[in-house]
């Protein structure tokens, strides 16, 4: 698919989620205190973006779950949120204090729901209520990081399509903003009050889509977005110290205020996992260009040109010295040995990277600045090792076939392990 196509249903497919988000607040209302949010029209971008990725050219694994390291991503989303928030929670109560609130006590109840009675219905409809928060997570990443950022980044670049898909993320909470104004929620605020209000979710939205677009872009997955997303918007929207909630106006200081903090603590971990990346891609373009000229220098014509010559010059030995002749076989084209894939992967694998931690250690930094040469070497020890041998001792596959099979297995290693560690 070129890349023109791509960013074209890219822009289509955002239309689409923002129509149906139009909708669902407009008509379908299911932004209900049990479910948090607009949860049927992210259960249908959800189950649309699953079933028709292979139509719309993206893998779900690839670009947003792949396995490899996903716990510790986890782990890292679950700290850059709840640090911030702890801190931020900390120093609401020491003002709470200082305030002389009388009350103080930490109490579960999200918003919209009565006092917790301790009732099997209430347990039900929490349970509910933080599926949906962990759907509407998971939804916004796939979507907004995972795949806008990846389609647009073919044309644009990983920096811009994170701005670009801020500000797409940004918008999709038009349509709430608009009827929550058109059903009059705004209108006791005031006309400031209620501009400060309006820009205040849009300044904290187009925050947190930058920094979750920034976790992306250090791990090609969204696990750590989407811990972050879910674990802050549960605990922001669930735990309280007074029993009436604050207005309005003081929530969105808040966690405006918390996204802050979380973005600062979160650079320094962004430049040096962003610095690995780079050092990484740098140091497998420099092996894969290296292996594919071992590879390219032992294709089928110059393997022949190669196997032609040494039987020429056998023959040319033969025709001066007839014992000679007899003691060294010429070889035949179509049954000589090539190096077979387990010769190839254990010579890949030195030109791979550690796949134990993220210091991206590869023997092309012992080789310097000649890994073409040791590659060289590599496929000419191989090549020289094999075709001494006796065309009966041979099982193995045509010319051709062997050497289609080794340039694809180096590009499918390449490309597997490539995509363990870093986005491209």
């Amino acid at each position: 698919m070129t890349v023109k196509k791509r960013v074209l249903i890219a822009n289509l497919v955002t239309v689409g989620v923002f129509i149906f988000q139009f909708i669902d607040v407009f008509f379908l209302h299911s932004n209900s205190p049990l479910f948090s949010t607009n949860v049927i029209a992210r259960l249908v971008g959800t189950v649309v973006l699953i079933i028709f990725s292979g139509v719309l050219g993206f893998s779900l694994k690839k670009f947003c779950f792949k396995s490899y390291g996903w716990f510790f991503e986890v782990l890292y989303g679950l700290f850059f949120s709840a640090i911030p928030i702890l801190t931020v929670f900390f120093l609401k109560y020491v003002y709470f204090l200082y305030r002389d609130y009388e009350n103080l006590t930490l109490t579960f109840r999200p918003s919209g729901f009565a006092p917790f009675d301790g009732s099997q219905k209430y347990i039900v409809s929490v349970i509910v209520y933080i599926f949906t928060l962990l759907l509407v997570a998971v939804f916004k990443e796939i979507f907004y990081r995972g795949y806008l950022i990846t389609q647009f980044s073919s044309k644009y670049g990983v920096t811009k399509s994170i701005f670009f898909q801020g500000i797409i993320y940004t918008l999709s909470f038009a349509p709430t903003l608009a009827y929550y104004w058109y059903t009059g929620r705004f209108e006791f605020q005031g006309p400031l009050m209620s501009f400060f209000l309006i820009c205040g979710h849009l300044v904290y939205n187009f925050i947190c889509g930058i920094k979750w677009g920034m976790f992306y872009r250090v791990n090609g997955t969204v696990w750590m977005a989407v811990a972050d997303h879910f674990f802050t918007n549960f605990v922001v929207s669930s735990f309280f110290f007074t029993e009436s909630r604050l207005p309005e106006k003081w929530y969105i200081i808040e966690v405006i205020v918390i996204q802050l903090f979380s973005i600062v603590m979160f650079i320094p971990f962004f430049m040096k996992r962003d610095r690995q990346n780079e050092m990484a891609a740098a140091e497998f373009a420099l092996s894969r260009e290296a292996l594919k000229m071992g590879v390219d220098n032992y294709s089928p014509s110059v393997i022949r040109k190669k196997l032609d010559e040494r039987n020429n010059l056998r023959a040319e030995r033969a025709s001066e010295n007839t014992e000679v002749y007899y003691r060294e076989e010429v070889i035949d084209l179509n049954d000589t040995k090539l190096p077979t894939e387990d010769d190839l992967i254990s010579a890949v694998t030195g030109f791979a990277i550690n796949d134990t931690d993220f210091e991206h250690t590869t023997e092309v930094d012992s080789y310097n600045s000649k890994p073409s040469l040791d590659v060289q070497n590599y496929f000419d020890n191989s090549i020289n090792r094999n075709v001494s041998e006796t065309a009966e001792e041979k099982n193995e596959l045509p010319i051709t076939d062997n050497a289609e099979n080794i340039s694809r297995l180096v590009k499918d290693y390449f490309d597997e392990s490539f995509n363990k560690h870093t986005f491209n």
